[in-house]
């Protein structure tokens, strides 16, 4: 059985190690909580961020989706992947299970409700890394929504944050009154619905169908291919996001 000390000293090699190969955030979660299937029969889950390029989202914020903005998401999905890799394998190397979650395994995706049987948020959020916003986006103090996300499960007892079960959005719509689809519902993340969501296919705070086809045409417009997903005005409308990408 781990001590303390023992648990602060593996989750303090893990966290160093992943922050030094280049992730913008790293946070550890208690995931007993989701249903065992979802997660794999694992306890805990580690939690990477990466950030995405400011100024290109700054330009996103300024004309709307761009190229060069499907080309930062590949950027950062590629190192988040490395990441989750890289991480999973400190804990195999060790004696631990580890289950990597990749930021763009699209084949693990609802496509009705564009969500995975476990969620890079619901690992974010438990780990105290932020909340989920009304686009129904991760959002973070340090980057806002301007980040990729990828989770590694785990049987690693490992020195957890608290849990962020409460938006911090307040009465801000910023990102719904950006949306150019007029996807974002304006309404508070509430975890009960969240959980409700995931049984009945649904999105409590945004219009799935409204948004899928803002996604249909500016990937025609871009000549982007699907399964790649290219908007990001919401996150750059953010306010967080502003703030990290030097906009007041």
């Amino acid at each position: 059985m781990e001590t303390i000390d023992s648990v602060k000293q593996i989750s303090s090699e893990i966290r160093n190690s992943l922050l030094k190969e280049g992730a913008s955030l790293v946070g550890f979660a208690d995931i007993r909580p989701i249903p065992s299937e979802a997660r794999q029969s694992m306890d805990h889950a580690i939690s990477i961020g990466v950030a995405l390029n400011p100024a290109i989202i700054r330009r996103v914020g300024l004309n709307g989706p761009t190229r060069e903005y499907s080309y930062d998401k590949v950027r950062a999905n590629s190192l988040a992947n490395y990441l989750c890799e890289f991480g999973t394998k400190l804990l195999t190397d060790r004696g631990y299970k580890a289950v990597p979650l990749l930021a763009d395994d699209h084949k693990k995706v609802d496509k009705q409700t564009v969500s995975a049987p476990f969620q890079h948020k619901t690992a974010a959020t438990r780990a105290g890394l932020g909340w989920i916003g009304k686009s129904a986006l991760l959002v973070t103090e340090e980057y806002g929504s301007a980040l990729r996300l990828s989770t590694i499960l785990t049987d690693a007892v490992l020195e957890c944050g608290t849990p962020i079960e409460i938006s911090k959005c307040g009465e801000c719509q910023e990102c719904t009154n950006a949306c150019p689809a007029k996807a974002i519902n304006g309404t508070l993340w509430d975890i009960a619905k969240s959980k409700e969501d995931i049984l009945k296919g649904r999105n409590h705070l945004i219009n799935l169908t409204n948004c899928s086809r803002y996604y249909s045409k500016t990937n025609e417009m871009l000549g982007i291919v699907a399964p790649a997903r290219v908007c990001g005005i919401c996150i750059a409308a953010c306010p967080k996001t502003k703030r990290y990408i030097g906009e007041k």
